[in-house]
């Protein structure tokens, strides 16, 4: 079994100067259809039998050197982007301090649910609309993804929910306090398949980022398709030392909302696996 994608093709560049443009796959949009996002952006396609019979490498992590930040350092200080998703009042670009200032007026104390890699936003939309207590940040590193969730959003009526442009690792710690988080999803992240693409897969950095914005006895859900993965990651969150794992998990996991990815996965007959951590006191 193949996965092809029409993701942003790793290997574009993001200019890094403040202010700068990216190029059209860094932002997910198609100037040929008034700056609105290319149909399918962001959509993984299976065609035919499973993801996980692709052999999956171990890299060992001095071949690899620290985990990159996808899109770079330069998307934090980009502010330029298609007049498209200037409607989105709930989008939060870290290079925009109203926009993070808006954020945080939302949030006045109430708990928070984060999602790395949201997607179009299935699942937090669900789960904002469970938790009208709460703020819901889903943080994304396509902004077409980011505006696809927010449209989800609106037509559902979940107005608690965010979605952040960037990479996690960077934009957690800047919106969300130390221990404000009651759970956290990592579901479904890209592999990475190549060696030279390896670096941006999820470690221990990760690991400390959203133990970090977990309160004490916080869940961390995580699923994958590659199952190595899911097992790799595990091992690199646990290897922090702020998390232990809940071996008891069967119902939190049945209890989840599915992502878009899961129901096709589940209607393709593919397996996913699941774990989930607590945070340590």
């Amino acid at each position: 079994m193949r996965l092809s994608s029409s993701v942003t093709p790793p290997g574009y560049v993001i200019d890094s100067q403040p202010g700068g443009l990216a190029s059209n796959w860094a932002f997910g949009w198609h100037p040929g259809r008034g700056g609105q996002p290319r149909k399918g952006f962001g959509v993984e396609r299976i065609e035919g039998g499973n993801v996980s019979e692709r052999q999956f490498h171990a890299f060992e992590g001095e071949d690899l050197g620290p985990e990159a930040i996808i899109g770079g350092e330069g998307r934090l200080v980009l502010d330029k982007i298609p007049e498209y998703f200037q409607r989105f009042e709930r989008l939060i670009l870290p290079s925009r301090p109203d926009t993070v200032q808006n954020f945080r007026k939302h949030l006045d104390g109430r708990p928070v649910v984060v999602e790395v890699g949201s997607g179009r936003g299935r699942l937090l939309c669900e789960v904002a609309l469970s938790r009208p207590d709460a703020v819901c940040l889903g943080l994304e590193t396509g902004l077409g993804l980011c505006g696809d969730a927010l449209k989800r959003a609106e037509k559902k009526g979940a107005s608690n929910l965010f979605m952040a442009w960037g990479d996690a690792r960077r934009t957690i710690p800047m919106l969300v306090d130390p221990g404000s988080a009651d759970a956290a999803y990592l579901l479904f992240p890209d592999p990475w398949w190549k060696k030279k693409h390896a670096s941006r897969r999820h470690g221990a950095l990760t690991g400390i980022t959203i133990a970090n914005a977990l309160r004490s006895g916080g869940i961390l859900h995580l699923k994958s398709d590659v199952e190595p993965y899911l097992h790799e990651i595990v091992a690199a969150f646990l290897s922090t030392g702020m998390y232990d794992r809940l071996t008891d998990d069967e119902a939190v996991i049945a209890a989840m909302p599915l992502t878009d990815r899961e129901v096709r996965l589940t209607a393709a007959g593919t397996p996913v696996f699941a774990a989930v951590l607590l945070r340590r006191a």
